[in-house]
């Protein structure tokens, strides 16, 4: 049985606003990339709440793979502190979540016959950083072994590269599709230089500094990471000092996440 919700928001007037999220609503899964996105969008909630819910009347079959529903339709309703309630017939969901744009948080209500109470908070710095860093867990223990979290979107080439392209700028870039997953791999396309004149071009000494060895002219491919599922490869790249010498983002996931999460949903 799916867990649903519905994702909304208000701006401290004491009215909300929110779209239905058929699967994966538990805290664990919906709650958890809502703090995700957040931190992708560098702490612009109302960028959120646009993306998320003004743009998408029709609501989501499932948020986390921007799978959006056929028509889940919009729902209203008031909310003071950490109480919360619809304006007509509650709906058969097990959680509201509401963005509060006033206060900067994110308030999650158990759906009940009458006024729903809030269980559980967080509130997001102006970078997106959410304290506390993680909600509580909703599963029971019984569904803990049960209930899988959906997998990560899977993007088309031309998307990725479009989103490298917006967001890193005009470079070389090459994607392709892993035969067996789907999964788009993005590459930054560079020549290593002896004197580097070009944006294409990448110091051979540094490289080899690195444990690259590449001659002066030798073109070389080099991964960009963009899904979330890849933040340990990114880490390791930023780390060994790999991503600063290509002139990539500090941290290309939350770069690039936005991007592909407003194209996709759009």
């Amino acid at each position: 049985m799916s867990t649903r919700a519905v994702i909304g928001y208000t701006k401290g007037d004491g009215r909300w606003r929110g779209v239905w999220n058929h699967e994966d609503s538990h805290t664990d899964y919906l709650g958890r990339d809502l703090i995700d996105r957040v931190a992708a969008l560098g702490g612009d909630l109302a960028e959120l709440v646009r993306v998320a819910i003004t743009d998408v009347p029709e609501g989501w079959s499932n948020f986390y793979t921007c799978k959006k529903g056929e028509d889940g339709g919009t729902w209203t309703g008031t909310c003071s502190g950490e109480t919360a309630t619809f304006d007509d017939e509650i709906p058969d969901a097990h959680f509201l979540y509401l963005i509060n744009l006033a206060d900067r948080s994110l308030r999650v209500f158990e759906v009940d016959d009458g006024p729903c109470d809030a269980f559980t908070s967080c509130v997001f710095d102006a970078k997106g950083r959410a304290t506390p860093e993680e909600l509580p867990s909703t599963l029971d223990d019984e569904d803990d072994g049960d209930v899988e979290a959906a997998e990560e979107p899977t993007y088309t080439a031309e998307l990725v590269l479009a989103a490298a392209e917006k967001v890193l700028g005009p470079r070389t870039y090459e994607a392709s599709a892993d035969d067996d997953t789907g999964v788009v791999h993005l590459f930054l396309v560079v020549c290593a230089a002896d004197s580097p004149s070009a944006p294409n071009e990448v110091n051979a000494a540094k490289l080899s500094g690195l444990g690259i060895e590449a001659d002066d002219g030798d073109e070389l491919l080099f991964p960009i990471y963009y899904r979330r599922d890849d933040a340990g490869h990114a880490h390791d790249q930023r780390q060994m000092g790999l991503t600063a010498l290509l002139g990539l983002p500090e941290d290309t996931i939350a770069a690039l996440q936005p991007a592909l999460f407003a194209a996709t949903a759009n």
